[in-house]
């Protein structure tokens, strides 16, 4: 169960435009396929359900969401969503059904910070290779108003996704294990990197914040041992 749900993750950033599917459609098709089939291996588990102010909440909004769906002028819309993002119902139950499976498992933090910071890793790569053969070999490739966009489609998207990933980056950073710090650091430029190509002036911007709040939090972190040792 654990590594099926750590292989959704990696895999669902990394699925790009397929014969007649789009970046977002593949990307949900995969999505509610892989976790259709990873709640019924749950369900055959007989799980104890443990509730909480989060998952009651929670709940609540899918209730409210399938209520108002239903009231809804269009039907199909309301419940399957709409090109290309198909954000209705059925999308969001299946994240909360996610959520709720992620919950329960046992799965390690670190374990998710590497699967998380290795897909990163490869959408950062193609959004560099990209850049390089469209603006330094003028080699057609993929673009979005001149912009390479990876395996997301839109240049905001991705980037968007590398920086939510970045704090994974800096978790692995920290650790005492040599090997990890350096796939921390190694993961972070690289994904530091694919959002600088992106052109996203946001994303970069709260790249650049996030980047300040590490130095900060190392500086501390080493006034911290030099107080210790001087003291």
């Amino acid at each position: 169960m654990n590594l099926l749900l750590l292989a959704v993750v990696f895999l669902t950033p990394l699925l790009g435009a397929t014969g007649g599917f789009g970046y977002e459609q593949i990307k949900v098709l995969f999505f509610i396929l892989s976790i259709s089939l990873i709640g019924f291996i749950w369900l055959l588990g007989k799980p104890k359900l443990k509730l909480n102010s989060i998952k009651i909440i929670s709940g609540i909004f899918i209730l409210i969401l399938f209520i108002t769906s239903t009231v809804g002028i269009d039907l199909k819309s309301s419940f399957l969503g709409s090109d290309p993002y198909f954000q209705g119902w059925v999308l969001y139950a299946y994240l909360f059904l996610f959520a709720w499976i992620v919950s329960l498992t046992k799965t390690r933090l670190t374990h998710w910070a590497y699967v998380l910071v290795g897909s990163a890793a490869v959408v950062s790569f193609l959004a560099i290779k990209d850049w390089i053969l469209l603006n330094l070999f003028a080699t057609p490739v993929p673009s979005y108003a001149g912009r390479v966009v990876s395996t997301f489609g839109q240049p905001n998207f991705y980037s968007g996704f590398l920086l939510l990933t970045l704090p994974f980056s800096y978790l692995l950073f920290k650790s005492l294990d040599k090997k990890l710090q350096y796939l921390g650091w190694g993961s972070g430029l690289i994904s530091i990197i694919g959002i600088l190509v992106s052109y996203s002036r946001a994303t970069i911007l709260l790249a650049l914040v996030l980047l300040i709040l590490g130095l900060i939090d190392q500086l501390k972190i080493k006034l911290r041992l030099g107080l210790v040792v001087f003291g």
